[in-house]
Order: structure tokens, then sequence, then C-alpha cells
């Protein structure tokens, strides 16, 4: 434990711009060298059997789970491409089929483009196009083929809100689930089940699968031609997106909350994701550790003193407050803060990486590393913001440590001064005895 007066006594105390510089220079260059040992270390742990075990069991979990929302219906994976269709384009499918549905209904033309890219007007639908079923098919039903065939048939999927035993209707079905009754007025959109033209059908289609006959005309021109013009038709048509969506999502979420298959898949993989998220976070944090310590190590072979290469760099040293040789607990406990501080910077090296999944893994019962990341990151800027306002310019780190960056520029040139100041009186006092 040093207790001499340091050598930087009467040194001015660094400004603010040299302090936040060397600070931001310490980050950058840790921040660099982390991550080049980074994606060494990825190479090394890749071919560890922790992780290619975990890799394997990730992507076969994965691809079960996939095929068997598949199965569902809810959701569409093309097994060749690996790949699951866009939900966005299941929903403008499931629109179409409704419109095609009830222009089959009215007996109402559904305009087709020709390879002429003229259009044939007077083009009627097929029954094949429409919703119709016989009883327990649904060819063109996502949400249908979901509730009344899948669901029913898995045996756990289907949660106490979906009672078979209770006889739910057809329109209930659409209605609670596709989040219509949720929509003031929407309901009216879809044809009564008075109408003339429904009846021949009310036992194959429930009223949520046909719209009324104005909507429907309306549609077919919104569909066939995009037409935008009408303020309405696109009102109802994104309406129906949103229905279908919501249909979807609810479906999903019953599979998510109650299937056992999906379940066990689904535990197989956040635990084979975790791993291999851990085994990342590790590799991260040990480059992590040695770019910081090899920074502190660098500037004490380079300046002699316990300083970093960018404090050496910018001419910059460590004073206690008592302007005394900073002692080593001192500077120890600087380090050790701004060790993780700076370790804030993970989640940008994870976000310009592809990684930042990794920052889900929980350490500390349900905080995970993203919140304490982001935790670090607003004490950094709380770091930043206490030195502008302390008239010792000290970082929380330097407050911590009861530490002061000084000005080494200014030692330098006093010494010079002195100096030359000796040197012409020494030459004087010869001048003189001559």
């Amino acid at each position: 434990m040093s207790e001499y007066v340091s050598k930087y006594k009467n040194n001015v105390i660094a400004k603010k711009t040299r302090v936040f510089f060397s600070c931001a220079l310490d980050y950058g260059l840790v921040f660099i060298v982390s991550l080049l040992i980074f994606y060494l270390a990825l190479l090394g742990s890749s071919r560890l059997p922790v992780s290619t075990n975990n890799l394997k069991k990730y992507e076969d979990s994965a691809l079960k789970a996939k095929k068997y929302i598949n199965t569902t219906h809810l959701m569409r994976y093309n097994t060749s491409t690996n790949e699951t269709r866009d939900i966005n384009e299941d929903a403008k499918a499931y629109v179409a089929t409704l419109t095609k549905t009830s222009a089959y209904i009215y007996d109402l033309a559904y305009p087709i483009e020709k390879e002429d890219s003229t259009f044939d007007k007077e083009h009627k639908v097929t029954e094949e196009e429409t919703f119709m079923y016989a009883p327990g098919y649904y060819p063109l039903d996502n949400i249908g083929y979901f509730f009344f065939v899948f669901g029913p048939e898995d045996g756990t999927v289907l949660d106490k809100t979906y009672d078979p035993s209770k006889s739910e209707t057809f329109d209930e079905i659409y209605l609670n689930y596709c989040g219509y009754g949720e929509i003031e007025g929407f309901v009216n959109n879809f044809v009564t089940q008075t109408t003339e033209e429904y009846q021949p059908y009310k036992d194959k289609l429930p009223i949520y699968q046909v719209l009324n006959k104005d909507n429907t005309s309306a549609l077919i021109n919104r569909i066939v031609y995009d037409d935008t013009s009408n303020k309405t038709a696109n009102e109802l048509y994104n309406n129906l997106l949103i229905g279908y969506k919501n249909g979807v999502q609810a479906g999903i979420n019953l599979v998510e909350m109650n299937s056992t298959t999906y379940k066990a898949y689904a535990k197989d993989f956040y635990e084979a994701y975790n791993a291999l998220c851990l085994v990342s976070f590790l590799s991260y944090l040990l480059s992590y550790i040695v770019a910081y310590v090899g920074l502190v190590f660098i500037g004490r072979g380079m300046a002699g003193e316990y300083i970093t290469v960018s404090q050496k760099a910018l001419n910059l040293a460590f004073a206690s407050k008592e302007e005394l040789t900073p002692r080593g607990i001192s500077v120890f406990i600087y380090h050790l803060i701004n060790f993780f501080l700076y370790l804030s910077m993970m989640i940008i090296a994870f976000f310009f990486t592809g990684y930042i999944g990794v920052l889900n893994v929980t350490l500390f019962g349900p905080i995970n590393l993203f919140v304490i990341e982001i935790a670090l990151l607003v004490l950094v800027v709380a770091s930043i913001i206490f030195m502008i306002i302390r008239k010792k310019n000290q970082t929380l780190a330097m407050f911590a440590s009861s530490l002061v960056l000084k000005d080494t520029r200014e030692f330098e040139r006093n010494a010079v001064e002195s100096n030359k100041l000796l040197n012409t009186e020494n030459q004087n006092n010869g001048d003189e005895s001559k």
C-alpha cells in the first residue's frame, strides 16, 4: 500500500472530453478484441460434444414441432424448403375462398384472368373452390379443420373453452375464435340464418363463411381487380384478414398450452436452445475477460503504471483524490467496476453477430441476460452523466475508487520549463564566476 505523494500532484485534472475519449477508446478496443476472440472461441466450442449434441437435438425437435403444427392445418410447413408458409398469404387465400363461397351461394360471376391478361367475366365458381365440405372434411378451411377435426381427434389440444359435449355450433366457433364478435357491427357483413339463398347450405356452412350479397360483389372487385377505391370493401377485406389471423393464433395458443405432443417437442427444443445459448455466452464471456485483462496489463507494460492503453496514448494517469500515488486496492476497484460496466457491450456484439437470441439465457431466476445488459447500458450512460456534472470529472468507477485522472502533459511541460530555468541559472552563475 503506497502513501507517497503522487508525482502528478501539481498536474491539472484531465478535461471532461479527454476522460470521455479515454473511456470510449477503452470500450472500443475491448469490444473489437473480444469480438475477434469470440469468433475463434465459437469455432472451437462448436466442435465440443455439448454443442454438436444439442445442435442436433435443437434441429430435430424444431423439425418435429413444425411438422406437427403442419398437421393442424393452422400453418403449412414445406418439408422440401424447410419453410413455413407466410400467414399473410394463407389469410388472403382464406378470404378469397370466403368470397368464392359467397359468390357460389348467390350464383354470382367470379372473374378469372386468362392467359392473354384479359378477364373471363362470366366465370362461375365450382363447389370444389368453396368451403363446401363433406362431414369431417375441410379442404380449404384451416380454422374449421382444426376446431372440428384435428382438435377432437387429438384429444389433448382443446381445453374447456371448447367443449364438444356442449355442441358448440359452427357459428359460435367462428364468432369466438376469429374475433368477429370483438369488431363492432362486423357480424352484420355476413349472411343471416333467414337469408333465402343460404337455406340449402345452412347445415354445411356457418353463417361466418358466407358474406351478404352486397359485400360479396364489393369483395370480388377488391380481390380480382385489386380495386381499392371502395373504402367499405377495403375495411371489410382487412377485418377478414385480421379475423383469420386471430383464429389461427387462437388455435396455435391452444396447441402450445394443451397439446402433450407439442409440449414434448417444445421442451426438447428449449433445452437444446438454452444449452447452445449458454455455450455462446460463456465463449463471449471468456473472450471479454481476456480482452479486458489484456488491455490493463498492456497498459501496465507500456507505462509502468496501472493505466490502460488508451489512457497512456492520451497522456493520462491516475492519482488519488488526496493527491497521493493510487493504492492497488483503489485501482482494482476501478477496474472491477469498469469490467462489469463494459460488459454492456455484449448486447452490441450479439446484435451485430446475429447471436441476439443468446440474451434469452436466464441466470438469476426470471431475470435474463437481456435485462442485465439493458441495466448495464443504463449504468454506462449514468456514469457519463455523472462525469459531466462532477467537478473532478470522475466517472462512477473513479468516484467509487477515490481516483482522478491527471493530464500528464502539464507535468512534462512544467518539468521542461524547470530544467530550462535551472540551466539558465547555472549558466549565469558560471558567467559571473568568470
